[in-house]
């Protein structure tokens, strides 16, 4: 299988949104993943990072957010289709394209916040050299999520 990835734009929005409402349709559990609002996909396209893995034919099939804070990132919300899930390591490879934009601004550390019952890609943070720190309900939706922290090498 063939995937592209590269960061995605304010060009990529109507994709960026498509994917968003395909694979938040088929969610078993609705916390796993909150919609974005018109304010939120706007910063995420022009204010942060966000990486796209694309097909042969140039469709979006996944995405990972990671906003960027002055001593930090924080990943906010990774999605693929359901077909390109599974043993493909596309999340892996989100995760660390996402990692290397991170080191390469001076970020000290990344956060990942995942639903603990997520079983599509809870383990995807650890297998990209995350660790779990703790689950506790997070706001502002009151709902649990799994915290990984990885420590970026300073130079």
């Amino acid at each position: 299988m063939d995937i592209k990835y590269r960061q995605l734009g304010p060009a990529d929005e109507s994709q960026f949104r498509e994917l968003v409402d395909i694979v938040h349709a088929g969610l078993e559990n609705e916390q796993f993943f909150f919609k974005y609002t018109d304010q939120e996909y706007d910063d995420m396209l022009t204010r942060h990072f966000v990486i796209g893995a694309f097909d042969a034919k140039d469709r979006l099939v996944g995405f990972n957010v990671m906003l960027l804070e002055k001593e930090y990132c924080e990943m906010d919300g990774i999605m693929l289709l359901s077909e390109y899930r599974g043993a493909r390591g596309i999340a892996i490879k989100m995760y660390e394209k996402c990692i290397a934009h991170a080191t390469k601004i001076g970020a000290k550390k990344i956060i990942a916040k995942i639903h603990p019952d997520n079983k599509n890609i809870i383990r995807s943070p650890e297998k990209a050299g995350f660790v779990p720190i703790k689950t506790e309900r997070v706001q502002p939706y009151n709902t649990l999520r799994t915290i990984f922290e990885l420590d970026l090498k300073t130079e």
